[in-house]
């Protein structure tokens, strides 16, 4: 259990890092780009530009920590989902989060607030890699 914790908080620094601008790995690719993959997830490798795509396009509102803290969510109501909630983590299907993310909030049942990202059908990389990441962030509650 120890060596656990240990591996869930150096995942998520690393994360927290990345999301944050800190300490943000550039891995020179021959074509100079950073879409390389990373493995923080002790589950599923994230690409970077799932978490690159994080940043430009949830952060606002999911916040640094996916914790729905983000600086767009002061306006919202309901807040957007916190993805360190340990029980909606158990009752929110992979499939269930890939319907939200890239069909938008309204048409799976959840807020009008949370747009779709119609970008990521087929993009199973990205979309995945978002689903790892969301998953990460549940850990931060350990």
């Amino acid at each position: 259990m120890a060596h656990r914790t240990l591996v869930v908080a150096a995942c998520c620094a690393t994360l927290t890092g990345w999301l944050s601008g800190v300490g943000r790995p550039t891995v020179a690719q021959p074509d100079g780009g950073l879409d390389t993959v990373v493995d923080v997830s002790p589950h599923t490798p994230i690409p970077r530009s799932a978490v690159r795509y994080y940043k430009d396009k949830c952060l606002v509102c999911h916040g640094v920590k996916g914790k729905g803290d983000g600086e767009g969510s002061k306006e919202l109501d309901p807040k957007p989902r916190s993805f360190a909630d340990k029980e909606w983590q158990k009752s929110a299907s992979d499939q269930k989060i890939r319907d939200a993310t890239v069909k938008g909030g309204p048409a799976v049942g959840l807020s009008e607030a949370m747009p779709a990202f119609p970008d990521l059908e087929g993009d199973e990389e990205n979309l995945n890699g978002l689903v790892a990441l969301i998953r990460a962030f549940g850990m931060l509650a350990e």
